[in-house]
This record gives structure tokens, C-alpha cells and sequence, in this order.
């Protein structure tokens, strides 16, 4: 079995995360996001936002590294998980629960008691991944203009 290993996120990681981050969105989000909205995603535009992600002084990533390859990030800050993408090729490996994991802890070591994210409503496998991790919907969604989809607020409580 190959080892997974976890390390905070640097600037030299930007290329590897935003290809494993753009993949992640045109394969995971088909169907759950208009067209339209995935191919607004350019290259540019994700490159810039990791750019500003990995530059922020708010906020932490981890990424999860196999054979010197990135296969998969995280990003969080005070009590948020606000990112959480794996190399779709290797789902069901147990990374994504790895870096999930990781963040929850870096919160609760923080002083957090509730972690939260938000999840695309439709995108029902990533749904039932964080209700098997723990995780449950609070009742509360949001539409972003940028996206034009249902996102569920969803809560674990970790402290």
C-alpha cells in the first residue's frame, strides 16, 4: 500500500492544487452545477483563487501527498472547513477522511466546539461521505450567485 502523508500547504504545492482542485470541480460538480458555472471555472480564475487561498494569512491548508503527487487538499479557518477535494481517481481511499479529520482537529485545537461547512445540496455523495464522518445538516442553505445551487450548512460537534 502506497503512504498518504499529510503536510501543511506551500506555495510550491499552487500548480498541483489547482489542477487536482479544477479536476475535482469539472468531474464532482457535473450535474450539480449548470454547465455554464463549471465552465466559467477557468484555468485562470482557479489559479487565482488558490493563489489568494495560499497567500491568506486567515486560515490553514494541509494537503495529502502519495508518490510526491498531490491528491488531495483542505483548507479551513476558525471553525470552518471551507474547501475538501480528492483526486477523483482514488475515492474511497480513505484521504479524504484523512484530511477531513486533520482539519477537525486543528479546529478543536483551536477552541472550537461545532465545526462547519457547506455542501453543494445535490451532490449527494459528498453528502452521505461527511454524514458517515459525523457530520449533520443544520438546516440552514445559502445560494451563491457564482454557483446558482443549493448549499446545506452542515455541523459536527467536536469539543
Amino acid at each position: 500500500m502506497t503512504t498518504i502523508t499529510l503536510r501543511p500547504a506551500v506555495a510550491d504545492d499552487h500548480a498541483a492544487i489547482t489542477a487536482l482542485f479544477l479536476r475535482c470541480f469539472r468531474e464532482s460538480y457535473r450535474g450539480i452545477l449548470a454547465d455554464e458555472t463549471i465552465a466559467a471555472m477557468t484555468d485562470e480564475r482557479a489559479a487565482a483563487l488558490w493563489r489568494r487561498v495560499l497567500d491568506a494569512a486567515e486560515g490553514a491548508s494541509l494537503v495529502a501527498v502519495r508518490d510526491a503527487s498531490v491528491v488531495g487538499v483542505t483548507r479551513w479557518s476558525a471553525g470552518d472547513v471551507h474547501s475538501l477535494y480528492v483526486d477523483p481517481d482514488i475515492h474511497g481511499a480513505g484521504i479524504g477522511s484523512m484530511l477531513l479529520d486533520a482539519a477537525v482537529a486543528r479546529i478543536a485545537e483551536a477552541g472550537f466546539e461545532r465545526a462547519h461547512l457547506w455542501v453543494f445540496a445535490d451532490n449527494a455523495p459528498s453528502v452521505a461521505f461527511y454524514r458517515s464522518r459525523g457530520w449533520v445538516p443544520t438546516g440552514t442553505t445559502r445560494v451563491e450567485e457564482e454557483f446558482g445551487s443549493t448549499e446545506q450548512q452542515m455541523e459536527k460537534v467536536i469539543g
